[in-house]
């Protein structure tokens, strides 16, 4: 540490700890929630009218659902979960979906034609209606109805949102512990 003291004061430096907060990075994914309107992602209609349509037992899910909450965690695609299904596949396969890939990027197959919609946990695709990343559940429980601009759309609840998503539940969590305090 003494060589590198005099090493950083020949160039007119100092080494200067900053203490920063554990808490610092969850807290500003916090902030993030709380900024701004909320961004719901496109397409949202189209995606509600396709499942009614087509009979499913299905919600919003995920960042989506956060953001029909009033929560600026909007994405580029909607977040869907859905009860396994008969119609729920020729949903799918209606649909057309390119480039699925998994929970973790990878890609999984061309097309819904080859998923098994009663073993993929989660799976994401480029629709005709827009993005989607579908999570399969053999059940779901009661959706809360959120009507923003005059559409309703079922959409899971707080609690069960973050039983499904465990990066969001500590966020959630992080979100309300500062609002007690």
């Amino acid at each position: 540490m003494a060589t590198l003291d005099r090493l950083l004061a020949a160039c007119g430096l100092q080494i200067r700890a900053v203490l920063e907060p554990d808490l610092a990075d969850l807290d500003a994914a916090v902030d993030a929630l709380l900024v701004g309107p909320r961004e719901l992602p496109d397409g949202l209609e189209g995606i509600a009218a396709a499942f009614d349509d087509a009979h499913v037992c299905w919600a919003f899910d995920g960042s989506t659902a956060l953001a029909l909450h009033g929560l600026a965690a909007g994405g580029t695609h909607a977040q869907v979960v859905a009860v396994g299904s008969d119609e729920l596949r020729r949903l799918m396969y209606g649909l057309g979906g390119v480039g699925i890939v998994d929970r973790d990027g990878e890609p999984l197959w061309d097309s819904w034609l080859a998923v098994d919609l009663t073993r993929v946990g989660v799976c994401s695709a480029y629709t005709r209606i827009g993005a989607l990343s579908l999570r399969v559940v053999s059940e779901l429980g009661d959706a809360v109805r959120i009507t923003p601009g005059g559409r309703t759309y079922p959409t899971l609840a707080l609690w069960d949102v973050e039983q499904a998503h465990p990066a969001l539940a500590e966020v959630l969590a992080r979100l309300r512990e500062r609002r007690t305090v």
